[in-house]
């Protein structure tokens, strides 16, 4: 009788050391050898276990990593990057240290000269530190500043900061004092899933029938023109088909609108990767709508033993950060609703509701409308999120 086929959940299965003990045992008998008599304990039956081990808990994972490494579905990890590359030709994005700069200004009358390395500063919110990146040379004070590069310690968007966050020097400087203006920000290595759709959206990059889909592998393959870097890209809308030959892009960022160098790299990436003859192609990036700026979040929580208010207020910011930079919760243009078409206050309530356990309660500031262009962006500061503590 003819063996069963094989499928692919067996194929990729993980077959267990008594399993594999099992099977040798079979063999081992199947030639002559009762190797089903020998009793525990014994040399040889311990030999067979130990194989057997070894075979469950280091070869067979690595095995199915190696066959599942065939398919773009089932691919992960190293495997899947090494897929990417060599047969989709897509080169996976890495994390990056989040880098910005920050400016000194001494209000002293010290000289400090430091090289790159050799003094860090701290976010006063997330407490992520940075070293600089240039070398510092600040005369005495009062009034010299200085602006310098600066690197996050850490990699990853864990080291992203927000206007006016990092102001703590940890070296001795006296009367130094340091902000940075603008953002300091990082990406995140790219993930299994954001990769696999890379790699699908590659293929309409080389076929007449995908444009679509070759508009969206640009975007994602976009660095940009000044840095380098990866675009920090991560929504963005094509425009249907157009009768008239013109495709509108709109991109923005997980912190709002793009940056404008980000936006010429995308322009850069759909020229040479997407835009076909005789089709205009025009990349914009989307206007940030703020939301709930000057105004309160209030949120009720059960109170716990050693529960401060501090600790839930943390949770929720994070929240709503998480929330208002994701594709998914908050996209360009909002979600559509019973007739609105924006941010919902509901969605806001849920996200927060489910950043601490204890929290029963949330009163946000409801509904924010967005047009097509706009994305939004989190104007909930830490500080006016109000925690009270009651019983549901």
């Amino acid at each position: 009788m003819p063996n069963p086929p094989l499928t692919i959940s067996a194929l990729l299965g993980l077959p267990t050391a008594a399993s594999i003990r099992t099977r040798i045992v079979s063999l081992l008998v199947g030639v002559g050898i009762r190797a089903d008599l020998w009793p525990d304990g014994d040399v040889a039956s311990s030999i067979v276990t130990d194989v057997a081990e070894a075979g469950g808990t280091v070869f067979a994972p690595i095995i199915q990593a190696a066959v599942a490494a065939g398919w773009l579905p089932t691919a992960t990890g190293g495997w899947l990057k090494w897929l990417a590359k060599y047969v989709y030709n897509v080169v996976p994005i890495e994390a990056t240290f989040a880098s910005g700069k920050v400016t000194l200004t001494n209000g002293g009358g010290g000289i400090y000269n430091f090289a790159p390395g050799q003094v860090t500063f701290q976010n006063t919110v997330t407490l992520e530190t940075y070293t600089n990146a240039d070398a510092i040379a600040l005369a005495a004070g009062p009034g010299p500043t200085q602006t310098i590069g600066v690197q996050c310690v850490d990699l990853g968007t864990v080291g992203n900061a927000s206007p006016g966050q990092v102001t703590r020097i940890l070296n001795t400087m006296p009367g130094v004092t340091c902000v940075n203006a603008n953002p300091i920000l990082g990406i995140d290595a790219q993930t299994d899933e954001a990769l696999r759709t890379a790699c699908f959206a590659s293929l309409g990059a080389r076929s007449v029938r995908g444009p679509r889909t070759a508009y969206q592998y640009a975007i994602i393959v976009a660095t940009n023109p000044i840095t380098g870097s990866p675009v920090n890209i991560n929504r963005y809308t094509i425009s249907p088909a157009s009768h008239v030959g013109e495709v509108d892009v709109l991109v923005a960022s997980p912190q709002g609108a793009p940056d404008a160098n980000d936006v010429t790299g995308v322009t850069n990436s759909v020229e040479a990767v997407a835009r076909p003859q005789g089709v205009v192609a025009t990349v914009t990036g989307a206007v940030a709508a703020v939301y709930g700026e000057d105004k309160t979040t209030t949120v009720w929580c059960t109170p716990q033993p050693g529960l401060s208010a501090d600790t839930v207020q943390a949770a929720v910011a994070a929240a709503l950060d998480a929330f208002f930079s994701s594709p998914a919760t908050s996209p360009i243009g909002g979600l559509t609703a019973d007739g609105f078409t924006g941010i919902h206050g509901t969605g806001v309530d849920a996200a927060v509701g489910a950043a601490f356990p204890g929290i029963f309660a949330v009163d946000s500031p409801g509904d924010l409308h967005l047009a097509s262009n706009q994305v939004a962006t989190n104007g909930i500061a830490r500080s006016n999120i109000i925690v009270r503590f009651a019983s549901s």
